[in-house]
């Protein structure tokens, strides 16, 4: 699960149209929430967005949820994304 809202969390960054975002970015930290396990075989969902931007876009902050088809929450998640210093 934490797998799966990592790189959810960190494409959400990748295809945003916040102009100071640069690549690469970085997972510094990641909060997961379990709420509910999954049950297999099952359907997930994994969505997340982007929730604050600092630094001229080097600090990222993302939310993620992973949901199943009856709208059933089984994870969420914050987490922090750090692009690297810029070379002076």
């Amino acid at each position: 699960m934490a797998t799966i809202l990592d790189s959810t969390m960190g494409n959400a960054i990748a295809v945003s149209d916040i102009e100071d975002v640069g690549s690469p970015m970085f997972t510094v930290n990641l909060n997961v929430t379990y709420k509910k396990p999954v049950k297999t075989p099952g359907t997930i969902m994994a969505r997340a967005w982007v929730t604050n931007v600092e630094g001229h876009g080097r600090k990222v902050r993302v939310h993620g949820v992973v949901e199943s088809g009856s709208d059933t929450v089984h994870a969420t998640a914050e987490g922090l994304w750090l692009g690297p210093k810029p070379k002076l």
